[in-house]
This record gives C-alpha cells, sequence and structure tokens, in this order.
C-alpha cells in the first residue's frame, strides 16, 4: 500500500503559540511534555481498574498481548485512549481509524520517547443516542448510491445503550442486507461467518460491538473498556459525589472556561447543554440529565432532593453517568492518561472544559485529533486520472466544473442558438395576434394554441438535453461514482462507510507516523 499526506481540514491549533496551548494544559507531542505527564503521581484505584477490565475482559478471551497490557496498567503505566459509541457492526470507519490512531501514537511515544503507553478503547455505553448508533452505509453499485442500513429505525430505546439487548433475528437481516452489497471476495464470505456466530454469543448491544472490536485488535493489546459497566462505576463512586457536591462550581468554570476558549479562536460553541449539574441519573430505564432550579434536581420526569441524589450515587452508583461536560473529567479521574486522541469536535469541547479542569485541580493529558484516512480505490485512482483530478478540499467543486465542462463540449451550441431563436419568434408572433383580438374568447383562443406551441418547444429542448446527456452518460457516471465513494454526502468516506466496503483486514499502518494531515491510502 501507498500512502500520501495531504492537508485537508484545517488544524485548531496551527503553531503551538503559548496562547493556544494554555487551553490543554501546555502540552504537545513532545519529550517535555511526556516526561511531565510521566512524573504525575498515579492513582490508588489503578490496581483494583486494571482487574475490574480483566475481568470483564476475560468473557472475550484475552491475548497474551492484552495481558502484558494489564499487568503494566497494574504498575502504572500511563494510557493513550479514545472512544466512541457503540456503533452498529463497527460503523462508521473513523471508529477503526480512531483505535489505528492509538497504535500509531503507542509506536511513535516508544520510538521517540522510549516509553510503553498502553492502548485503550473506551466504550461509550453510557449514550442513549440510539439514533447515532443504529445505522450503517454501503455502497450500491447497481445503482451507483449511497445506501443506509439501519437496525429496526422505528424502536425508541430511552435507557443507555449498554443495557440494551438487541433482536438477534433483526441484527441478522441487517447482516445479510449488508453482505448483499459487498463483493464475493472469499474473506468477507468468512467474516460473515464470525458476525453470526458473534451474535449469537452475545445479547446487549454494547457486548456485542465489544466482541467485534475484541476480535481484531486482540493481538495488538488493546484494553476495551465498557464505561457503563457496573464495576466501572462503582470505581468512580467518590468522584460522582465529588462533580455532584461541585456542580455549581464545575458549572460556572465550565460556562467562563468556554466563552474565553471560543473567543480565542473565533468559533462557535461545540457543547450546547441548558443543564447545570451535567449528570444524568436512571440509566438503565429513562436516561435523564439533572437540572437544579428552586433547590431541587429535576429531570422531565421527576425531582429528587440533593440527599436523594446523593444516596442514588452510594447505593446505585450504575444509574449515574455523565454528559459531555464531565465525562472527560471522569475519565481522567480514572485512568492515568498519557494521550487522549479525540475526534475534532471532541478536542475544541476538551478545550472549552480547561477550566473545569483547573477547578478541580485536575491535570490535562495531551490531547490530539485522531488521524484521518481516505481509501482510493484502484478503480477509482483511475478515475481520477482519466478526468485530470486530484483529491483536495476541492474535489467536489472541481467534480461540478468537469461535470459542466463535459455537459458544454457535448451540447450543439448552433441548433441550442436556433430554439432560443424559435422560442422568441413563436412569443412574437403570438403576442402581434394576442394585439388583434377584440374578444375574451379570441384571447383564450390564441392562448391556448400558444401554450400548446410552447408545449411542443419546450418537449424538443428536454428531448435534446436527455439525448445530449445519454451520450455522455459513462463519463457522467464515472464523476458520480468519484463522489459516492470518496466524499458520500460531501464528507470524508471515514464518516459514512462500513469499512469492510474498502478492505477485509486491518491493513498495516506500522509505516505511519501520527499526524494531522489526511492519509491517502492506495493499493
Amino acid at each position: 500500500m501507498i500512502f500520501e499526506y495531504i492537508a485537508y481540514n484545517e488544524p485548531l491549533i496551527k503553531n503551538n503559540t503559548l496562547d493556544d496551548l494554555k487551553f490543554f494544559g501546555m502540552n504537545t507531542l513532545s519529550k517535555e511534555t511526556i516526561e511531565k505527564i510521566k512524573e504525575r503521581p498515579t492513582h490508588a484505584h489503578t490496581k483494583a481498574l486494571a482487574l475490574v477490565i480483566e475481568k470483564e475482559m476475560s468473557k472475550y478471551g484475552l491475548d497474551e498481548a492484552q495481558r502484558e497490557n494489564i499487568e503494566k496498567l497494574k504498575n502504572g503505566h500511563r494510557v493513550i485512549i479514545g472512544g466512541q459509541q457503540a456503533g452498529l457492526l463497527m460503523s462508521p470507519s473513523y471508529i477503526l481509524h480512531k483505535i489505528i490512531t492509538l497504535f500509531i501514537l503507542q509506536n511513535d511515544v516508544k520510538k521517540k520517547f522510549d516509553y510503553d503507553a498502553i492502548p485503550v478503547f473506551w466504550i461509550a455505553g453510557e449514550d442513549h443516542d440510539y439514533e447515532e448508533v443504529n445505522h450503517t452505509h454501503v455502497y450500491d453499485g447497481y445503482h451507483n448510491r449511497v445506501k443506509k442500513i439501519s437496525y429496526k429505525p422505528n424502536l425508541t430505546v430511552p435507557m443507555s445503550i449498554g443495557f440494551y439487548d438487541f433482536d438477534k433475528n433483526a441484527m441478522k437481516s441487517v447482516i445479510d442486507e449488508m453482505f448483499n452489497y459487498l463483493n464475493d471476495n472469499p474473506k468477507l464470505v468468512q467474516i460473515k461467518e464470525v458476525l453470526v456466530q458473534k451474535l449469537e454469543n452475545y445479547h446487549s448491544w454494547t457486548d456485542f460491538f465489544t466482541a467485534l472490536v475484541h476480535e481484531l485488535f486482540k493481538d495488538k493489546g488493546l484494553l476495551i473498556v465498557n464505561a457503563h459497566s457496573k464495576d466501572i462505576r462503582e470505581l468512580e463512586k467518590e468522584t460522582f459525589k465529588k462533580m455532584f457536591n461541585n456542580h455549581e462550581i464545575i458549572d460556572a468554570a465550565f460556562r467562563s472556561g468556554q466563552e474565553k476558549f471560543t473567543s480565542h479562536f473565533n468559533i462557535d460553541r461545540t457543547i450546547e447543554t441548558e443543564t447545570n449539574v451535567h449528570l444524568f441519573v436512571n440509566s438503565t430505564d429513562r436516561r435523564a440529565l439533572l437540572k437544579y432550579e428552586d433547590g431541587l434536581y429535576r429531570t422531565e420526569d421527576n425531582e429528587y432532593t440533593r440527599d436523594e441524589v446523593l444516596a442514588l450515587i452510594e447505593n446505585d452508583t450504575v444509574q449515574m453517568s455523565n454528559n459531555v461536560v464531565t465525562r472527560p473529567v471522569m475519565q481522567e479521574s480514572l485512568f492515568n492518561t498519557l494521550i487522549f486522541v479525540g475526534g475534532g469536535a471532541e478536542v475544541k469541547y476538551w478545550g472549552e472544559l480547561s477550566e473545569v479542569f483547573e477547578t478541580l485541580e485536575i491535570p490535562m493529558p495531551l490531547v490530539v485529533k485522531r488521524m484521518e484516512f481516505m481509501y482510493v480505490p484502484k478503480e477509482i485512482d483511475k478515475k481520477l486520472e482519466k478526468y485530470q483530478l486530484t483529491f483536495s478540499k476541492n474535489l467536489l467543486e472541481d467534480i461540478e466544473k468537469k461535470r459542466k465542462e463535459l455537459e458544454k463540449n457535448n451540447e450543439n451550441s448552433r441548433l441550442l442558438k436556433a430554439l432560443k431563436k424559435q422560442e422568441a419568434k413563436v412569443m412574437n408572433q403570438y403576442d402581434d395576434l394576442k394585439h388583434c383580438c377584440q374578444s375574451d374568447w379570441e384571447r383564450q383562443l390564441i392562448e391556448s394554441n400558444f401554450k400548446a406551441q410552447m408545449k411542443q418547444v419546450d418537449y424538443l429542448k428536454r428531448r435534446y438535453k436527455i439525448e445530449a446527456m445519454r451520450k455522455i452518460r459513462e463519463e457522467l457516471s464515472d464523476l458520480k461514482k468519484i463522489e459516492q465513494i470518496l466524499l458520500p454526502f460531501g464528507v470524508l468516506q471515514e464518516r459514512i462507510y462500513h469499512p469492510l466496503i474498502f478492505f477485509t483486514d486491518i491493513w498495516d499502518y506500522s509505516p505511519l507516523v501520527y499526524h494531522e494531515s489526511l492519509v491517502l491510502i492506495k493499493e
């Protein structure tokens, strides 16, 4: 495979200026930062956390590389961590790309700074946004379009997705439908068999997702954490109490830090929330966000006293979960983090939370944006060359220019001008006739005849365009396919497509180093 780095999305921090870095703990991917973070004291519960991870991952079958990393975790080694919601069948592709970024950074840290960091993938099992995870997309080659495939699109899942047990028959139908759009590669047949087998072994949405991620990356030593497991929540109990007891201070710090961050970078807010508590309750039933009003803590359906919320945290911690403001702080209170890997929006909202970290006296890890990858199949690469196109942020505009150029070169401009003159001539003739009319019935007759004539002219123009387009149908189809494969819905393919659209094995990323540029992958 060939890798090419190209500038695509503008980085948030361009020159590592002190004014920019102050929102991220003054951290950079440098020896100074790595050494500074390594010197921080480790959490007292670190060994207990490692034991919980070991226990929960055992049901998937621990690989030796994972066992080694669990031992390192017990001994205080720091982690490179990133997370994501449990997307349907590991979709979209950027979920895998985020995990691959963990390994690339792990290799970089080892080579440049001689430190063994541990890759950890955090599954946001507490999230209840079912509509974000219940679908995937494939490429429909017959119709040259993107095809959406959904698991029970009309279903409502009010609880945290980690507590939802899926319908195995419905999931099997999703797998069947997805593979109908893939090619007949023997490797894909094997992958489908693995998916169906895993499907039978697990019941919860999050466990099924975890099993798939584990199968792909177990030999790389990836540790996987379900953020909403009961044992993890028990370890977080004291942090939940601290967050709840200080929610007014946390909210004030968040609002202040967000205003400074967005003003400094001149960007819109990433976090939009009306809560002032930043915690959810009732995760196993109907997850609801708390809001403090008039001395009580309210959700849409219930209200609680302060003591009732504290009792819930103490006696049933699994009912608690974080919102976007407190989740990063909870992660840092749980793990000894060297590097946090997030998407572009995640990096921004960590910046918005800088004063929350400062207020709670929790130091930030190094925060970096996940790497972005674009797979360019050989067929698409040839089409780009054929039409003298190159992948860039202007590709869609360049394709539209090429499309208009093809249409213009294919049309008979002399005939179109003659048609336009004929249309104007008919209109002038009927205008003259209308001026000669002396009664309504005469005007109606002339108008009716005029419409019939113009209809014939319009029909001729439409038929001409249809026939002209038919002659360049193949070229137009090629251009559309380039769009559909590389930039479906106008965004990077990794944000839309299931990874099996492009490859059946995890490609060799070992030659790569961490970079904020988009990486093109070519055969």
